[in-house]
């Protein structure tokens, strides 16, 4: 090499740049000077030792590849830097780098743990006469890709979905308390059913298994079956007071008579249906059937009760005679 290839660039772009003895350069030392001129006239001057050989260097390539992938530009032993895309798994080259002289000794830095974005790769030929050259390789690797977006970009999405399904869910149970609110308020404004009651009054449907649905119990004791009256089975005033001691056989037989219709025991089964029913119906009709025969019916049993101590007192007093 007779002359060196110098670039340079001043701070001031006015001033003036000057390169001294860099013409036809000698086997040996030689000194270049780049001599800078300022505005204002002050100098600055800058020293270059170049040493020239007496022989050339050798420590060019032959060949530079990379297994799989395609150098930017294509290889020419005399360009110096190429460009190389990888993929986001990659962490090195399968490179390929021989020189012109067998003699040149190869060296790669740099190829391997490649990290997201720009990575260096140097490939240094030095030849037996200690020139050296060296070959670069930018190497761009991209971020981890996630269902063909970039890390970044995945995780973006991912924490945007997460929102919208928090706001989505939020949504609901809003919706859902607002819903049981107004199912309460319904619950709440619906008028409570009334409670059946239980109202004896003069004339009631009897339905008992002794009549039929057209039997009628009316003030004083009459009983209509649809088919003619019996006689009033209304118990006379004296057995009203109490006053059994003073019934004579005829009355006790004749009031007997009177509530031969009404022998029948009320269960408690059949008293717990007949409320159930009049609750779901609102029509007591058939309860106080039940209560007024089972109060006939112990109205009966007290007076055959004092019949038969009637009878047995009389019995007691014959004995004795």
């Amino acid at each position: 090499m007779e002359k060196l290839d110098i670039s340079y660039v001043t701070s001031n772009n006015k001033a003036k740049v000057e390169i001294i003895g860099n013409d036809e350069l000698q086997v040996g030392t030689n000194n270049v000077q780049v001599k800078v001129t300022a505005e204002d006239g002050s100098v600055r001057i800058y020293m270059i030792n170049a040493t020239r050989a007496a022989f050339s260097a050798k420590n060019n390539l032959k060949i530079l590849s990379a297994n799989g992938f395609t150098l930017n530009p294509s290889f020419d032993k005399d360009r110096l830097e190429y460009n190389l895309k990888v993929k986001s798994n990659t962490d090195s080259l399968d490179l390929t780098a021989i020189a012109e002289n067998e003699n040149a000794k190869v060296e790669i830095t740099g190829n391997g743990n490649f990290k997201t974005g720009n990575n260096v790769v140097l490939i240094k030929v030095t030849d037996e006469n200690g020139f050296t050259k060296y070959y670069q390789i930018n190497v761009d690797k991209p971020e981890a890709a996630v269902m063909g977006m970039s890390l970044g970009q995945f995780l973006m999405f991912l924490l945007l979905g997460l929102g919208l399904l928090g706001v989505l869910i939020l949504l609901i149970v809003l919706l859902k308390r607002r819903k049981d609110r107004e199912d309460k308020k319904q619950v709440v404004m619906q008028p409570t059913p009334p409670t059946p009651v239980i109202d004896f009054k003069p004339e009631f449907n009897f339905g008992s298994r002794n009549g039929t649905d057209d039997d009628v119990v009316y003030p004083g004791g009459v009983l209509n079956q649809g088919n003619g009256q019996i006689p009033n089975t209304e118990p006379p005033k004296k057995l009203m007071e109490a006053d059994y001691e003073d019934l004579t056989d005829e009355d006790l037989e004749e009031v007997t008579r009177s509530f031969d219709f009404f022998d029948q025991t009320i269960t408690k089964d059949e008293l717990i249906a007949a409320i159930r029913e009049g609750m779901e119906t609102h029509n007591t009709d058939k309860l106080r059937m039940l209560l007024k025969q089972d109060e006939l019916n112990q109205l009966k049993k007290e007076i055959k009760r004092k019949e038969m101590a009637k009878k047995q007192n009389r019995s007691d007093k014959y004995d004795r005679f």
